[in-house]
């Protein structure tokens, strides 16, 4: 009787041991689940993406604000490091303030080529933006871990990604009438890049406008191919192309940042006609 009665004791001290473990591995693995979830300091990043904007569109675009004066080209937007599907990092150290005496001896460059477009505004007010949004994470790697290098680095891929040139050579300029496919554009980067790109568009008033373009490198500074990066993804003519552009419609690369008036593109096409005609 009283060899049952320890055995009965023994089993149920086991089973009270069993259920008090596997009540605190629960809590262990409850905590580093929240930990993982709850977690904001994660600046990693694989590819960076470089992003040119087109003024025109921008300034066209923009109904609470006024454009600078600018140079009909292509111009940085940002180098942006990026998660494979994801956005981000951003802002990875607050305590890393723009420095206007680190870009000094780029200061021209950069207002020709990385231009703050809003009027009314202070000549670093963009660089601080970009350098305290995206900068301040691609100093991870050596290559980009200081200001002025982050800086001349976007300054140095706009000369080798001259995207106004690339789209002229395939007979895509601007224009405020004549339209293009997305998958011409498309040709017009990777055939020079030899990487896939990713295509931006925006709407104004009805029309689909082109709005950026970009292209990414790795953390060697090589062009690689902008997969795994968020975007749209639509297959035009059997070829898979990055664009939130609508694809069933035809894109405008505008010349103008106020559209004409229809009666002048008019009085334009009945010119060009008669020219054509009398030839």
């Amino acid at each position: 009787m009283n060899k049952n009665l320890c055995f009965v004791l023994s089993l149920i001290l086991c089973l009270e041991c069993v259920y008090v473990e596997s009540i605190q591995h629960t809590q262990i693995i409850h905590f580093k689940s929240d930990l993982s979830t709850t977690r904001n300091d994660d600046h990693h990043w694989d590819l960076l993406l470089f992003a040119q904007h087109w003024p025109v569109t921008l300034c066209r675009s923009w109904t609470t604000h006024t454009c600078k004066k600018f140079n009909e080209t292509w111009i940085v937007h940002g180098v942006w490091p990026t998660k494979f599907g994801s956005i981000g990092p951003e802002k990875c150290n607050s305590s890393w303030l723009f420095d206007p005496d680190q870009v000094k001896t780029i200061e021209q460059d950069l207002e020709e080529n990385w231009t703050n477009l809003e009027s009314d505004t202070s000549l670093y007010s963009f660089w601080i933006h970009e350098w305290s949004k995206h900068g301040t994470c691609a100093a991870s790697i050596e290559p980009l871990n200081s200001e002025f290098k982050y800086f001349s680095q976007g300054l140095d891929w706009h000369k080798k990604i001259p995207l106004t040139m690339m789209l002229g050579e395939a007979g895509i300029v601007p224009s405020d009438e004549k339209q293009y496919k997305i998958i011409d554009i498309y040709y017009a980067i990777k055939n020079k890049t030899k990487v896939n790109p990713t295509i931006q568009c925006v709407h104004v008033k009805g029309a689909q406008l082109l709005s950026e373009l970009h292209v990414c490198f790795n953390k060697n500074l090589e062009l690689v191919d902008c997969d795994g990066v968020v975007s749209p993804k639509h297959v035009i003519d059997g070829v898979t192309v990055m664009t939130n552009c609508n694809p069933a419609h035809d894109v405008l690369y505008p010349y103008s940042v106020e559209p004409p008036a229809r009666v002048l593109v008019q009085l334009y096409k009945l010119s060009s006609l008669l020219q054509w005609l009398t030839l």
